[in-house]
């Protein structure tokens, strides 16, 4: 049967235990494909949160150990995981799944390869890249072995789905072929527990007690946030992971400044990761660590973000930024490094302001700057982040994402006979 003429068998490949902005996007597009009746099915190099979370969803999984970045013992039952499906499409996410993929694909030395040696049908290959590689990585030597790599591997590869038209530019610049390239922006599930716009606008205008552990109305505040919260404050902050690509530490210097000028302003920084206990010491020696709430991992950041006045990011690098979709999608102004796909989302001067960050010391003073006008006047919030809840649950939706996708898959099987 022609693949026009029933659903198509999709498998997508990636490491299990990802968390954070790739599982915000992959889950929501996984179902999304699904309505869309194709025959998707998971296989996840290790178990972990993004695992669970789609089986949670219903989405078929199938988990496979992988010790290690690479793990040539999980070779074969790759390998069957991938021969035995009579899949139309194989997509991996990220370097743990790329690597081993990728090798089954190319051609062995005496010719042929994985797929060709079972005589079955061969599917389009395809990979999504979420983030700049070469960044992605503390070790300057493993980021620069993997994009090696990744770039000598690209013959096994059909199609190269690029999160932000920014990747895509830097990705042409590299010698990725352009041909292979296109752009699909993630969408955003919208969670039915998020704070409101409307509901920000009632308290932030005063119709409404302010949420937080200063009202015993929220009592899921973080502990970290409640222990410094007040009637009168005023919180700006991230979601993020505590590594050096995030830059919370610029993030902590700028603040500093904003502090200077705002008894009354508080900084969340929800998160963990290898950097943390760095920052808490940074954080003492700018004299501002009773001002800002380290909160570690949390089991939801809802509470976290409904406290807050606007949402900043210091990033050195992003893809396309799930973290200020979802900020936005609660009415919250942004404050934003002019990086990756930042400026694709956010609208400087219309849902909040993007920075420059070609001179850190500038980029320090410009974000406090920013965010002390916005933590000042509350019409500008509600304005800003009015503006970029309408855009986002507008044009960054997951269905949006799916039907390119499944767009992308048809066009390959076709060109390809």
């Amino acid at each position: 049967m022609k693949t026009a003429d029933r659903p198509l068998r999709v498998v997508h490949v990636i490491g299990g235990g990802d968390v954070g902005g790739v599982m915000t996007h992959l889950v929501p597009l996984l179902s999304a494909l699904l309505e869309r009746g194709l025959d998707l099915h998971l296989l996840c190099l290790g178990s972990g949160g993004l695992a669970d979370e789609a089986a949670r969803r219903g989405i078929p999984v199938e988990v496979l150990p992988m010790s290690g970045p690479f793990d040539p013992r999980m070779l074969p039952p790759l390998r069957s995981a991938l021969a035995g499906g009579e899949w139309d499409v194989v997509h991996t996410h990220g370097s743990r799944a790329n690597l081993p993929v990728r090798v089954l694909r190319l051609p062995h030395p005496r010719g042929g390869s994985a797929e060709s040696s079972t005589g079955r049908h061969c599917p389009r290959y395809f990979t999504t890249i979420h983030s700049d590689l070469l960044l992605d990585y503390r070790s300057r030597l493993r980021a620069s072995v993997y994009g090696v790599f990744d770039r000598a591997t690209l013959v096994a590869v059909d199609g190269i789905v690029c999160v932000s038209e920014d990747l895509r530019r830097r990705l042409v610049g590299r010698g990725y072929p352009t041909a292979k390239l296109l752009v699909v922006r993630p969408g955003l599930e919208l969670d039915p527990n998020r704070p409101l716009p409307e509901q920000r606008a009632a308290w932030m205008r005063g119709s409404a007690p302010a949420p937080g552990a200063a009202q015993a109305s929220d009592p899921e505040l973080p502990e970290a946030m409640a222990r410094i919260d007040a009637p009168n404050a005023r919180w700006v902050g991230t979601v993020a992971r505590l590594v050096g690509v995030k830059d919370i530490d610029l993030m902590l210097r700028s603040f500093a400044r904003v502090a200077a000028e705002m008894p009354t302003a508080r900084l969340a920084v929800v998160g963990d990761g290898p950097d943390g206990p760095g920052l808490r010491q940074t954080a003492v020696s700018l004299g501002i660590a009773e001002r800002v709430a380290f909160t570690g991992r949390v089991p939801s950041i809802w509470p976290a973000l409904r406290r807050l006045s606007v949402y900043w990011l210091t990033s050195i690098s992003e893809g396309l930024p799930l973290s200020i979709m979802e900020a936005m999608s609660t009415g919250l102004p942004v404050v934003a490094s002019a990086v990756g796909g930042v400026p694709e989302v956010l609208e400087d001067g219309v849902s909040g302001f993007v920075v420059s960050r070609v001179d850190r010391e500038a980029a320090a003073a410009a974000m406090a700057g920013r965010v002390t006008q916005l933590l000042e006047d509350p019409d500008l919030c509600l304005a800003m982040g009015r503006a970029g809840a309408n855009r986002v649950t507008r044009e960054f939706v997951p269905q949006a994402a799916a039907r390119q996708y499944e767009h992308a898959y048809r066009h390959a099987i076709a060109t390809a006979r």
